[in-house]
């Protein structure tokens, strides 16, 4: 309202007047009149200092009465109601009305009174530097005074006359009082990047903390529609509301700190590493030492904080050393402030990385470096223009991917229905393009060792089923294998299914590990050795499996399979066997090739068997003969070894078997032999039966060299001997059956 300038400025003399004459007339000059008086009157330019302990007093109702002040002027008390109230209309008083709407009005008439006052000293002289001194004294009297001089009148001191004195342009407190909280927080932090935001810490916590604490009723009901919106944003971008309005104004921070990382990194990394976040304010002597946020909600900005300063390191531009060093700065602040473990040194950590290898392609080739930022759109832009390389390598990550995700979150082993049916389908969805892909072919052999695992029960922990993610993710899936032959009766009958199963997880890349576990490749020749590794780890489960079941005859029969030299020899014997058995059975016409095989498998098994012999001698000899280093101490020395060649060499020859084409040859003399002998023995006894000088001859030859006679022989058995040692001599051997010469042995032994 305009103001009647006819008055005389009010000094301090004339202000203690006027207490005088409030004192003495207190029923006219009442307090909301008295205020409305001083709002209309009291110079904007006169110092707070000269009218505080006035207002101090007056709204005590302490009031002091001057003694020489002359009272018989100024009665008032004959002065009525109704010319008291003419009086004041002409005066043109200023009304003590709430300046906000849609606040909560305050009872308080000082309250109201002091807010007015802070208004019109901004408004007519923009000395907000007096404010403080002028509320102050009085902030105890009301919460809402409090928090306006905190969130209002504290960031706008500090900022255009404490921290920043040199401001050219100031801003009135309507104007800041009517910006949302991203104007806000970008006037307030204006200046911080001057000193390459070295003051951007204290400038968050002296000005933005205090702005931040402004959560009174009027605030909040005037910006009620603005946060719903804002509530509704933020809810739906990250996974936990927020819990309260006086969060939604913190996210305008954390999205100042997170623009500022992309453009002005060095702010970004002040600003994290001198600012503790939300909690970390600084309301001067103004503050009443109460808790302004609760716990959850402290909790929740300090989450959002904490992602803000993650999100800044990603977006901190540049590979330069000050740039790593700023984002180790943002790292080490983030661990400190949520009290994880501490990091090693951005020098240590480099030191352990790998060396970088050439980058020939086309996508990962240095000079694409650059539009790693810019121009996505760009038709030159390999990394967003579509190519066969490109595209080839997108259908791998289309269907490795999800083919590995159906994988572990199946839950049975049969690949034709389930996780595993869905992996299946993924991997055949892009059979060209995969078709030499590793990872596909690892995946695959995955798939089918489950399958075949899946057949056999298989209980890792009791009521917990196989799955297949246990498979993979499993340190020694070998060992399976041996929980299967635990858990299924005979089932080491099926080493065949089981060694199929060993080299499907070797294909499979699940026995090749790195010193940290994971899965590492391995070449062609690398997989060979792993196959036999699995191999023989499974015979020998298997055998163990036996041994347990008491099955040692199968036991014995997979271990002498299962060897290398007498795989080989039985193998032969075996084959030698089957041709003998053809001889006897097959037609004349297929003898003669017949008989060319059988030779070469005779030769092949005197091989073999010559050789299995060097190798037991060469095995006895290192056992015989040590060297003095690792002879026993305190042992006898070596026995000196005979010379046992000449007596091998006759046992081996004693004990070779003969050849086809010799045992022929034997067979056909030894019946001529026969069949001659026959002969005359027949002749002798039809022509001279009874003449004593042949049986005298005869009789003579029964006696050998010595003159020792012969024991006699009837016919029958001369020619039982004839018949039978041919036959022994010629194919018997094969049936097992003693030559002619044991037989006599035999025979002279027994008499």
């Amino acid at each position: 309202m305009p103001r009647n300038r006819n008055y005389t400025s009010a000094t301090s003399t004339e202000l203690s007047y006027l207490e005088s004459l409030v004192s003495r007339n207190q029923r006219t000059l009442h307090l909301e009149l008295v205020l409305r008086i001083l709002l209309s009157y009291l110079p904007e330019t006169l110092p707070s200092a000269k009218y505080v302990p006035f207002l101090q007093r007056i709204g005590e109702g302490n009031l002091v009465d001057e003694a020489d002040f002359d009272i018989k002027k100024y009665q008032l008390d004959q002065v009525g109601d109704e010319d008291a109230k003419k009086k004041a209309r002409k005066l043109h008083l200023r009304s003590l009305s709430w300046p906000y709407e849609d606040s909560e009005e305050p009872t308080d008439l000082l309250v109201r009174f002091l807010l007015l006052r802070s208004l019109a000293v901004d408004e007519s002289t923009g000395m907000i530097d007096q404010l403080p001194e002028l509320l102050s004294p009085f902030l105890h009297q009301s919460t809402f005074l409090r928090t306006w001089m905190i969130s209002t009148i504290l960031p706008l001191v500090r900022f255009n006359y404490e921290f920043y004195p040199d401001n050219s342009i100031t801003t009135t407190l309507p104007n800041f009082e009517s910006l949302d909280h991203e104007s806000c927080i970008k006037l307030l932090l204006s200046r911080t990047s001057e000193d390459k935001g070295a003051l951007v810490g204290r400038d968050i916590r002296g000005l933005v903390g205090p702005y931040m604490y402004g959560d009174s009723q009027w605030k909040r009901r005037k910006t009620r529609r603005a946060s719903q919106t804002l509530l509704q944003n933020v809810t739906a971008l990250n996974d936990v509301p927020a819990v309260s309005e006086r969060c939604i104004g913190w996210e305008d921070v954390f999205n100042w700190i997170i623009t500022e990382a992309s453009s002005s990194w060095e702010n970004a990394v002040e600003a994290i590493e001198k600012w503790d976040g939300p909690g970390d304010i600084d309301l001067g002597d103004y503050g009443d030492g109460s808790m302004w946020l609760d716990e959850n909600e402290q909790q929740y900005l300090e989450r959002r904080y904490a992602r803000a300063a993650t999100a800044s390191a990603y977006l901190v531009p540049g590979d330069s050393e000050d740039c790593l060093n700023g984002i180790q700065r943002i790292l080490i602040r983030l661990t400190n402030l949520l009290d994880l473990d501490r990091i090693t040194t951005l020098q240590a950590a480099a030191s352990l990385l790998s060396p970088v290898t050439d980058m020939d392609e086309v996508v990962t080739s240095p000079g694409n470096a650059k539009y790693l930022r810019n121009d996505y759109l760009s038709e030159a832009n390999v990394l967003t223009a579509p190519g066969k390389s490109s595209t080839e390598l997108l259908k791998v990550f289309l269907s490795n991917t999800p083919a590995m995700n159906a994988y572990d979150n199946a839950t049975n082993a049969n690949k034709t229905r389930g996780g595993l049916k869905k992996a299946q389908d993924t991997l055949q969805a892009f059979p060209d393009a995969l078709l030499d892909s590793l990872p596909r072919k690892q995946l695959v052999n995955l798939i089918d060792v489950t399958h075949e695992l899946g057949k056999y029960r298989l209980v890792f922990r009791q009521g917990e089923p196989f799955q297949p993610v246990t498979l993979r993710v499993h340190g020694d899936p070998i060992s399976i294998i041996g929980k299967v032959l635990d858990q299924n009766p005979k089932s080491y009958l099926k080493i065949v299914d089981l060694l199929s199963i060993g080299k499907g997880m070797v294909r499979a890349g699940l026995t090749a590990r790195d010193v940290n576990g994971s899965k590492a490749g391995a070449n062609e020749e690398e997989l060979q050795e792993q196959e036999s590794i699995a191999e023989k780890r499974i015979v020998s489960m298997c055998i163990d499996a036996a041994c347990v079941e008491d099955d040692f005859e199968t036991a014995y029969s997979t271990d002498q399979s299962n060897g290398k030299s007498g795989s080989e020899v039985r193998h032969l014997e075996q084959r030698l066997e089957c041709l003998s058995q053809a001889l006897r059975l097959a037609p004349k016409s297929t003898l003669g090739e017949i008989l060319n095989v059988f030779r070469r498998c005779e030769e092949e098994l005197v091989a073999a068997a010559q050789q299995e012999t060097e190798e037991a001698e060469a095995w006895d000899a290192r056992g015989d003969h040590q060297t003095d280093e690792h002879e026993m101490p305190g042992g006898f020395g070596s026995t000196p070894a005979r010379n046992t060649s000449d007596l091998t060499k006759t046992r081996a020859a004693e004990e070779a078997p003969m050849s086809l084409f010799d045992l022929s040859r034997a067979s056909m003399a030894r019946a001529q032999n026969g069949f001659s002998a026959l002969s005359m023995l027949r002749g002798s006894t039809a022509t001279s039966p009874t003449s004593g000088t042949e049986s005298r001859g005869s009789l003579d030859g029964s006696r050998d060299e010595t003159g020792t006679p012969k024991t006699g022989m009837r016919k029958r058995d001369q020619l039982k001997s004839v018949a039978v040692g041919g036959l022994a001599s010629g194919v018997g051997w094969l049936i097992g059956a003693p030559s002619s010469a044991a037989s006599r042995s035999s025979d002279e032994y027994e008499r």
